[in-house]
This record gives C-alpha cells, sequence and structure tokens, in this order.
C-alpha cells in the first residue's frame, strides 16, 4: 500500500482543511498516510482510521522565513519532519506550503536523483489540447542546456507514466521557431533536444503556449514563472473585463443569461483548480507541491495526484536512465586513457 507523507501546516485554509481532504481520499481509495500537523486539529478527524498516523506539532516554515536557513534551522517544523518520514518510510510527499523550503528540503534532506544537476517544478498549463506541462515553472533560475534536456527527459517520463501519454511531445519556449533563434543557450538545447530520443517538435513561442500541439514545454525557471503569472493575470484581466461587461446593463445581463452554461465550460476548462498542483521533479523519492490556497477539493485532487506520481515509477525510470548514462560516461573517460 502506498504511504503518502502529508504536511498539514502551511495551506492558507490550515490543517482542518489538509485533514477532511485526506478523509474524503480514505472513502475511495486505499493508502496509508502520515500526516504531521497539530494533533488537536487532526485527531478529531482523523482519529478513527487505522491507516493514518498522525505525527503532532504546530511549527511550521512561514513564506517570509529564509528557506535553506528554516530547513536547516528548524528541526520540528512539519515540512522537516515530513522530509524525514519520506526519505525513512515513505513513499511520496505532499505540502501545500512554502515552495522554497519545498524545494530546499528537496536538494539538502532527500538529495537529487544521481546525475541530475537541478530541480523542476511542474504545472500543467490548461490549453486547447488538454493542458501542458511548464518545466520548469520557478525552481531553477539559472540553468544550462543540459539542464534544459534533464528536465525534458524527466517531464517527458512524468507526463507517460503518471499522466498516461502515449507519446510525449517535447518544446522548447523561445522568442521565435527558427533553431537558430534565441540566445547561446537556447540553441545549444535546441541542438541538445534534437539529438535525443525525445519527439521533439521544435521552439514554441508565448503567445502560443496556449494553442501548442506539444506536451512539455521547456524553459528555465525565470522564464517560466514569468510566462505563468502573465497568462494568470491575463486571464484575469479578460475575466474581469468580461464580467464588468455583462454586468453593464439589462440587454448584457440577459445575454449573459443565455451563454452562462457555454462561459462556464468555457473558463472551468482553464481553471488551474483543475489540478491539484504539480510535482516537484529531480529528488529521489516523489516530492509535490499543492496549492497555497487549495480547498479540501483541490486538496484532495493533490493527494490523489502525488499517489499517482509514485505509484507511476517515474522516479526509478529516470534514476536508472541517469545511472547508466553515467556510468556509459565513466567507461569512456577510462577507455581514453
Amino acid at each position: 500500500m502506498t504511504k503518502i507523507i502529508i504536511d498539514a501546516l502551511g495551506a492558507d485554509a490550515g490543517a482542518k482543511m489538509v485533514a477532511l481532504a485526506i478523509q474524503s481520499v480514505l472513502k475511495k481509495r486505499a493508502f496509508s498516510c502520515v500526516v504531521v500537523g497539530p494533533s488537536s486539529v487532526l485527531a478529531p478527524v482523523l482519529g478513527d482510521y487505522k491507516q493514518v498516523e498522525i505525527v503532532d506539532t504546530s511549527t511550521y516554515i512561514r513564506n517570509d522565513e529564509s528557506p535553506v536557513f528554516a530547513i536547516r534551522r528548524k528541526k520540528e517544523a512539519s515540512l522537516v519532519l515530513a522530509f524525514s518520514h519520506l526519505n525513512a518510510e515513505g513513499d511520496v510527499l505532499l505540502s501545500a506550503g512554502s515552495t522554497g523550503a519545498l524545494l530546499a528540503g528537496g536538494y539538502f534532506l532527500t538529495k537529487r536523483i544521481e546525475g541530475m544537476e537541478r530541480m523542476c517544478l511542474v504545472p500543467t498549463i490548461p490549453n486547447v489540447h488538454g493542458g501542458i506541462l511548464l518545466a520548469d515553472a520557478g525552481a531553477t533560475m539559472d540553468t544550462t542546456p543540459v539542464m534544459l534536456l534533464q528536465f525534458a527527459e524527466i517531464s517527458a517520463a512524468y507526463a507517460k507514466r503518471a499522466l498516461g501519454k502515449q507519446t510525449v511531445k517535447v518544446g522548447l519556449l523561445n522568442v521565435g521557431q527558427e533553431s537558430e533563434k534565441g540566445d547561446k543557450r537556447a540553441t545549444e538545447t535546441y541542438h541538445l533536444l534534437e539529438e535525443s530520443d525525445l519527439t521533439f517538435v521544435g521552439n514554441i513561442e508565448a503567445r502560443d503556449i496556449l494553442t501548442a500541439d506539444c506536451d512539455v514545454l521547456v524553459t528555465d525557471g525565470f522564464s517560466g514563472n514569468v510566462a505563468l503569472k502573465t497568462m494568470e493575470g491575463t486571464a484575469k484581466y479578460a475575466l474581469q473585463t468580461l464580467r464588468e461587461v455583462l454586468y453593464a446593463n439589462v440587454k448584457t445581463k440577459l445575454g449573459g443569461l443565455l451563454i452562462k452554461k457555454e462561459l462556464k465550460q468555457a473558463f472551468g476548462a482553464l481553471d488551474y483548480r483543475a489540478h491539484g498542483g504539480a510535482p516537484l521533479l529531480g529528488a529521489r523519492k516523489p516530492i509535490y507541491k499543492a496549492h497555497g490556497n487549495s480547498t479540501s477539493a483541490t486538496f484532495a485532487l493533490a493527494i490523489e495526484e502525488a499517489l499517482d506520481f509514485a505509484e507511476s515509477g517515474v522516479i526509478e525510470e529516470v534514476t536508472s536512465r541517469f545511472i547508466a548514462r553515467s556510468g556509459s560516461a565513466e567507461e569512456g573517460k577510462n577507455d581514453k586513457r
């Protein structure tokens, strides 16, 4: 039975929301759980479930704290305790807390996959083809072409094994479609992706993200985060403008009523809450980041997505691939000697 380690602190809605989400998933799926947080809040909801172990703490890492400092010094923090249980007995860790602290914990407590140079946060962006994985959305700001190739490889493995994609198309976020477009890092990354065994479909411009026919879009964390937040802001502005138009007068209100169902369906397809969170890829064990402003429904979705991640075998596959590659490279060096 898959064991998920859940940090119950850090979410805006508090530990009770997390407890209710766990309870709802336990009613329909078999798994065991270590939940770290205040037992006074968690026990009334989860105390009767034999599959649930509660680790009591009221200490957590705030978003305004230094992630590295907090991970190293706050030994009783819920996220630090969660990482300890992940390393000892867990199959996957889920938290809605500080993204920086989650990343720091991945680096310093669970460690990276051997051969993996950096980690990447990979959310799903809704688009006309159902969704596209953005790798990276902010975990690694400064990257090299080799790092971006690794982001593509591990994200493609995740798309195939955890999301059930048969053929995974990979694109590179760039300022133009031609292979020579972009800076030196972009052109070198383009050639690495082209020479890899991935299904590389070329450069994708930012304006085409919502219509691009690819499953994984590779970029550095800085550009990915800017692209993600630009789309979020644009969608928010468009929705607000539409609302103002529809409520302007009686005529527009009547028109809005006539198309209410269709509008709800259209905007529902672009709702980030259709996914509970995003995987942090590159650590030796699965780590999943839930939305900080999760409701019990979206956190329950994150639990299921995290369980799917753990049961997919992505980490094992990528670890074997990178170790084999590292061994081949070492043999090549020895032959040259």
